[in-house]
């Protein structure tokens, strides 16, 4: 599968309706929901990344775990978007960031989806701690 396709299809996942506003936000809350839009971001591409690897093996378990890194990819960006409108940045930005981290993922994995394994040592944990403590993190970040 063409990875441009692929990055395509992820992207348009994150164009959502909803425009950009940073009022009532101080310089050190956008900064930091700012870096967690990019933990965002990163891991809901390791997600997405993992569901194409995984499907290749051919499974039950492999379309389990596909199903699994997709509903959360689909999560993660519903979280990323509602941030970015936050942050007051545009979908445009948002696209640009979501294409970089992809292009740099997809760079660990040398283009091709069957290493999606050297993802999996790279980001699970964090991406699962992302996860476990997400609604704590923005909490925190809101509160600086």
């Amino acid at each position: 599968m063409n990875k441009r396709i692929l990055c395509a299809a992820m992207c348009l996942g994150i164009i959502l309706s909803g425009s950009a506003d940073a009022k009532g936000l101080t310089e050190t809350q956008r900064h930091a929901l700012d870096s967690l839009h990019q933990e965002i971001i990163d891991c809901a591409l390791y997600f997405h990344i993992s569901s194409v690897g995984v499907i290749r093996l051919e499974s039950d378990q492999a379309l389990t775990i596909s199903h699994r890194s997709t509903k959360w990819k689909d999560h993660l960006i519903l979280i990323a978007n509602e941030i970015r409108k936050k942050i007051g940045m545009s979908k445009r930005a948002m696209n640009a960031r979501s294409e970089k981290a992809f292009e740099n993922q997809m760079a660990v994995i040398d283009n091709d989806f069957t290493n999606y394994n050297i993802l999996l040592r790279k980001r699970l944990k964090p991406c699962a701690e992302l996860i476990k403590n997400l609604d704590q993190r923005i909490d925190q970040a809101m509160e600086r």
